[in-house]
């Protein structure tokens, strides 16, 4: 139900270049005059598993090295394994003490250093978040004469901006962070709030999320196995963290609307957070039982996606979600709330559905439409998947992220707004 399989997935007539084409097509000089450009990026918790920001910097990452740039990242030690990226060099040296705001203090006073110590290889320097890892680059940055790349994650409450704003000396440290070379939005809903907060409109680009169209597709859905214990009805899976802002609990209050109308389906969040324990709690009180499963992280998150029959993203605030791309990638049809970013990604009734956020009934209500038509299913997602490759390719994203590099590195402008 709502999967396309391979046989009617529509054939997309335009022509994109692979990675590989795309680096052997393309010059870019580095300051050090070789064929290829040294970036130095700042990811505090690059090595996390589900983060929807994190996978995409991994991603980023990787597709960069793939074109032949020497690429590291510098990254907060965390327990467990390192994350391996190929072609990619991970120095997870940056130390914080999880306490309150020692936090911040801690984690700042160690970016900045370590940024400082890595910065004399690098042409060009992004960070990750328009947060503390954007502060400590620029500091780098600025010592070393090296351009500066941040890139906003989220907009709305809980958001970079809105965190800047509620740190202590928040306002100067936002002053401090429009000395930037460039931002990057990661929608147009993000490029408007880094304007009302000051941002030069000619240091702002907007560059979407990008998504791996060949690892996100829909093509296997009908061959590949269902995880353990997902159940035979049909399945509505989530992906992100466990947090508020995602909404899950307004998505609990749903799912027994739901399961009135269909009491086989299975609901299944994939992903972790602090939001966990509470989340279990109420579906325990909700008396939910197996009908919703909390999978934890996972290392494929697009087995989930490739054998779910929808996908759900209740939040309240978002920067472009990540999430939301894959699902789209992976031919689902999708329920999103209306706010910015995700209009950004969704037309209502088009290509997925968009409901008032914080509404449980008419969050339960587009869910069990999807799930009782089938034809409107497809429709969905075959539209999704389709929009996902036209605007939100990572081919695309890495391509117009190399030419913001160049211009910067080139010192020919600051650029422009990339829509």
């Amino acid at each position: 139900m709502g999967r396309i399989t391979n046989e009617e997935q529509p054939v997309n007539t335009v022509s994109r270049p692979t990675i590989a084409d795309a680096s052997l097509a393309r010059t870019h000089v580095s300051a050090s005059g070789s064929g290829c450009l040294r970036i130095l990026h700042c990811c505090g918790q690059f090595a996390a598993t589900q983060g929807g920001t994190e996978r995409q910097a991994r991603a980023v990452c990787g597709a960069l090295a793939a074109r032949g740039h020497r690429v590291e990242v510098l990254a907060r030690k965390l327990p467990g394994p390192e994350q391996v990226v190929p072609g990619v060099t991970v120095h997870a040296k940056i130390r914080a003490i999880d306490r309150g705001r020692l936090f911040g203090l801690t984690y700042a006073a160690s970016a900045v250093a370590q940024m400082v110590h890595e910065t004399r290889r690098a042409d060009v320097l992004q960070a990750h978040h328009l947060y503390l890892d954007a502060v400590a680059a620029l500091l780098a940055g600025r010592l070393w004469r090296r351009p500066v790349v941040a890139k906003m994650v989220g907009a709305g409450p809980g958001g970079d901006l809105d965190r800047l704003r509620r740190t202590a000396g928040g306002l100067l440290l936002l002053r401090f962070l429009h000395r930037l070379d460039a931002v990057i939005a990661p929608s147009p809903t993000c490029r408007a709030e880094l304007l009302a907060a000051g941002f030069p409109t000619e240091r702002i680009h907007v560059i979407p999320n990008g998504v791996d169209t060949g690892l996100f597709r829909p093509d296997a859905a009908a061959i590949a196995p269902r995880p353990v214990g997902q159940g035979q009805g049909p399945v509505v899976v989530f992906t992100g963290r466990l947090i508020e802002a995602k909404g899950l609990l307004d998505l609990l209050e749903a799912w027994p609307l739901v399961l009135q109308e269909h009491p086989t389906a299975t609901l299944v969040l994939v992903g972790s957070g602090p939001l966990e324990g509470e989340l279990r709690r109420h579906a325990s009180q909700l008396a939910l039982g197996q009908r919703m499963r909390l999978v934890g992280e996972v290392a494929d998150v697009g087995l989930y996606l490739r054998t779910a029959d929808a996908f759900v993203l209740p939040s309240w605030a978002e920067g472009l979600s990540n999430a939301l791309l894959e699902a789209m990638a992976s031919g689902l049809p999708c329920v999103a709330t209306d706010i910015g970013p995700n209009r950004d990604a969704l037309t209502h009734g088009k290509d997925g559905l968009v409901i008032p956020p914080r509404d449980p009934r008419a969050l339960a209500d587009a869910v069990s439409l999807i799930l009782g038509q089938p034809d409107l299913a497809v429709r969905l997602g075959r539209a999704a998947r389709l929009r996902a490759e036209a605007e939100f390719s990572l081919e695309s994203a890495v391509t117009h992220l190399e030419d913001l590099y160049s211009e910067l590195c080139a010192g020919r402008g600051r650029g422009g707004s990339r829509e």
